[in-house]
C-alpha cells in the first residue's frame, strides 16, 4: 500500500512539473539570448603616426552599441575612422535585456620613420640654378632642397656669366646639409666671322646682279629700294658645351642716300637657298616673318659699325631646328622712306670693316 502511494506521489510531481514549464513557455515565447557581434576589426590593422585607419563592426539583437576610446555610442552596423598616436585595442560592447558580449580590435601605430634628409643652398652671388643629380630642381639659390634620400649625391649651381659650380655630397637620414658655394665669372669669349657671300638687289634695276661692288644698299631713294642679302659660310667654331649670350651681324656705315634722318632696318630670316651672281630684284629669294632683328640707323651712326642682334635665329641654326640660309635687310615701311643706308660689302678691300658674324659666348 504504501508502495503504490510513493509511485502515485512521483508521477503527480512530474506531471505538475511539465505543467508549469508549458504555462512558463506559453507565457514567455522564446528563452532570451546575448547580443551576437558578427565582426568587428581595423582596416588596416597597422599604419604609422599620422595616418587613419577605418574600425568596421556588424551586431545582431542588440540594444545598445558603444566602443571605447572615446567614440561612445554607435550604431549596431557601422564604420568610423580613427587616428590614434600609439597602439590601441578597441573594445566594442553589445547589450540587450540578457545581456553584454564584448570584442576587441588592435590597431597597431608605428612611430615616424624619418628616411629623407635635407640640403640648405646658399651662393656668392646668388639666383643660381639648383640641379641635383643632373636634374634641374626648379630652385635657385638661397633654398632649402627636401626629402633628399640618404647617400652620395651631386650638387651642381649654374648662373649666367659663372662657371658651374659642382661638388658630390654624402647625406644621411634627418640630416640637414649646409652649402654655401662661391661661384667664379667664367671667360667671356667673341668670335667674328667674315667669310661670308652678299649682294644687294636694286628695284629700278630688276635683272642687274650686284655681286662684286664693294657696297650694300638698303632703304629707299626717291622711288627706289633696295635690299642686301648675305650669307656666312661658317657659324663658328664653337665649343659644344659653350653657352651663346649674344649673336649680331656687323656692318660698317660708311654713307647714304637721300636726306638726312633716321631708317628702322629690318633683318628677315632667309628660308630658301641662293647663289650671289644669280640674285637680283626679281628673284630674290624668300624670307621669312616677323623679322629676326632691327636696328635704327641714322646719320650719327655714320663711318662706324652698327650691329643687329640676331641671336634667336643663330641659336635656331646650331641646334639645326632651322637651316641656314642667310638673312636679308630690309627697310621698315618700305617705299616711304628716303634714305639708303649704304655699307662695306665683303668685297671692300679693307676687311677690318667688311660684315661679320659676331658670337660671344663662355665656358660655364
Amino acid at each position: 500500500m504504501n508502495y503504490r502511494k510513493m509511485i502515485f506521489f512521483k508521477y503527480f510531481v512530474q506531471f505538475f512539473i511539465l505543467i508549469a514549464l508549458v504555462l512558463i513557455v506559453g507565457c514567455s515565447g522564446t528563452t532570451p539570448t546575448t547580443p551576437v557581434i558578427s565582426f568587428f576589426s581595423a582596416n588596416p590593422p597597422s599604419i604609422t603616426a599620422g595616418e587613419s585607419s577605418t574600425l568596421s563592426w556588424s551586431v545582431t539583437d542588440a540594444t545598445s552599441v558603444t566602443i571605447d576610446h572615446g567614440i561612445g555610442t554607435v550604431e549596431s552596423t557601422d564604420t568610423t575612422a580613427v587616428s590614434p598616436t600609439s597602439t590601441t585595442t578597441y573594445t566594442l560592447t553589445a547589450t540587450n535585456t540578457a545581456g553584454s558580449v564584448t570584442s576587441t580590435a588592435t590597431l597597431t601605430v608605428n612611430p615616424i620613420v624619418i628616411i629623407y634628409g635635407s640640403i640648405d643652398i646658399k651662393s656668392t652671388p646668388t639666383s643660381a640654378t639648383i640641379v641635383l643629380d643632373d636634374i634641374a630642381t626648379g630652385k635657385f639659390t638661397p633654398a632649402v632642397l627636401t626629402n633628399v634620400e640618404p647617400g652620395n649625391h651631386k650638387i651642381t649651381l649654374k648662373r649666367t656669366f659663372c662657371k658651374n659650380w659642382e661638388s658630390t655630397i654624402s647625406i644621411e637620414a634627418g640630416e640637414t646639409l649646409n652649402i654655401d658655394a662661391n661661384l667664379q665669372e667664367a671667360p667671356l669669349f667673341v668670335e667674328c666671322i667674315t667669310d661670308c657671300i652678299d649682294v644687294f638687289v636694286d628695284k629700278n634695276l630688276p635683272d642687274t646682279n650686284f655681286e662684286n661692288l664693294s657696297s650694300l644698299y638698303v632703304g629707299d631713294h626717291g622711288s627706289n629700294s633696295f635690299r642686301s642679302i648675305i650669307y656666312f659660310f661658317e657659324l663658328g667654331d664653337i665649343p659644344q658645351d659653350a653657352v651663346i649670350t649674344n649673336a649680331s651681324v656687323r656692318f660698317y656705315y660708311r654713307d647714304n642716300l637721300g636726306a638726312t634722318g633716321t631708317i628702322l632696318i629690318h633683318a628677315y630670316e632667309v628660308i630658301e637657298g641662293w647663289y650671289g651672281s644669280q640674285i637680283n630684284w626679281n628673284n630674290m629669294p624668300a624670307i621669312n616673318s616677323p623679322n629676326a632683328g632691327n636696328i635704327l640707323i641714322g646719320d650719327s651712326q655714320l663711318k662706324s659699325f652698327i650691329f643687329i642682334d640676331v641671336t634667336d635665329l643663330y641659336l635656331s641654326w646650331i641646334d639645326h631646328s632651322k637651316s641656314n640660309y642667310g638673312i636679308m635687310l630690309k627697310g621698315s615701311n618700305e617705299g616711304t622712306n628716303n634714305y639708303a643706308p649704304i655699307f662695306f660689302s665683303s668685297e671692300y678691300t679693307d676687311t677690318s670693316k667688311t660684315p661679320g658674324l659676331i658670337i660671344r659666348y663662355y665656358i660655364p
